[in-house]
């Protein structure tokens, strides 16, 4: 009977062994996808700003029906510029 019982307290604690075992390597499986995540999202913010700082905030929008370069707040719009060889392209400029 006591050989009975100790067995199967054995078998309850290596099950809980296994089980916290097998949860811990999970979890540290998932912080190590979270991480990797998180920096190539930080990656790509970084090259985000570039980019945005080398247009100077200026954004192209399209719709169904025409085409908008958005201006950032505080730039005004020189409407006397051309596209495409001297033809104005139906480009609008708007701010934001």
């Amino acid at each position: 009977m006591v050989r009975m019982v100790s067995q199967t307290w054995l078998t309850i604690v290596l099950a809980s062994v296994l089980l916290i075992a097998s949860s811990a390597g999970i979890l540290w499986w998932q912080g190590q996808q979270i991480l990797d995540n998180y920096t190539s999202i930080r990656e790509q913010k970084d090259v985000l700003e570039k980019l945005n700082a080398r247009t100077w905030g200026v954004r192209y929008q399209e719709d169904n029906q025409e085409r908008f370069l958005v201006l950032p707040e505080g730039v005004k719009a020189d409407m006397n510029w051309t596209f495409d060889n001297g033809r104005k392209n139906g480009i609008r400029l708007m701010q934001k």
